[in-house]
């Protein structure tokens, strides 16, 4: 009934669409995240008033120091 063949993972298998494999991979890595995240809020909770960081970072963008320049990029993209 079974016939031994190459595993789809080797190169002689002739198996080329691993599309499904990485988005396993990210989804893996994605819920390994949220746990993660979860697990640290239920331990320390949140230690960080998002509230105040906005506010933070809006008087930093009025004073013109612009040391945050991940948010800035992260607006110039949304603009797109």
């Amino acid at each position: 009934i079974h016939k031994p063949r190459d595993s789809l993972l080797s190169w002689t298998s002739g198996f080329d669409r691993y599309e499904g494999i990485v988005n396993w991979g990210f989804l893996i890595l994605a819920i390994g995240g949220c746990r993660l995240m979860l697990e640290n809020v239920l331990k320390y909770g949140v230690r960080v008033n998002p509230l105040d960081w906005l506010r933070w970072v809006v008087d930093e963008h009025q004073r013109e120091n612009y040391f945050h320049t991940p948010l800035w990029l992260l607006g110039e993209s949304s603009d797109l």
